[in-house]
C-alpha cells in the first residue's frame, strides 16, 4: 500500500497514477525503510553533546519516530523535522560562539581603552 504525494490518497501497489488526482506517483511514498538514519542520529548525538541539548534531544526523537513510520511519506515528514532541528541545533551554537567572541573583543578593547585613560591620568 502507498500514498500519493499530491492528494495522499491510498493507492494500489502498482499504480503509476494516482486514480483521485492524476498525479504520477512516486515510489518515495510507498512503504517505509524501516531503518535508522544514521547519519542523521550521529548530527543529533554530536548537537546533544556540544550545542543544544534541547534541539539535540528533539532531532534524536524526529530521527528515531522516522524508523517507526507507517508510510515513507511520514518518515520522510519526520527526517525532514529531524534535519530542521539539527540545524536549529548547529546553529544556534554557531551563534553562541559568535557572540562569545564578539563579547571578549569588546570587553578587551573598552579594557584597553579604559586601562590607558587610567595610566594616562596616573602620568599627569
Amino acid at each position: 500500500m502507498k500514498f500519493c504525494g499530491n492528494c495522499k490518497k491510498e493507492m494500489a501497489d502498482d499504480a503509476i497514477f494516482c486514480a483521485s488526482c492524476g498525479a504520477s506517483c512516486s515510489s518515495a511514498f510507498g512503504t517505509p525503510s524501516g531503518t535508522t538514519n544514521t547519519t542523521m542520529l550521529v548530527w543529533a548525538i554530536i548537537n546533544i553533546i556540544f550545542c543544544s541539548k534541547i534541539f539535540g534531544i528533539i532531532a534524536m526523537v524526529y530521527t528515531l519516530l522516522a524508523q517507526n513510520a507507517t508510510t515513507r511519506a511520514e518518515e520522510l515528514d519526520k527526517l525532514k523535522n529531524a534535519k530542521t532541528w539539527n540545524i536549529v541545533a548547529t546553529a544556534a551554537a554557531a551563534f553562541a560562539i559568535v557572540l562569545s567572541i564578539a563579547v571578549v573583543v569588546l570587553v578587551c578593547v573598552f579594557s584597553g581603552s579604559l586601562l590607558g585613560s587610567l595610566i594616562n591620568s596616573i602620568n599627569s
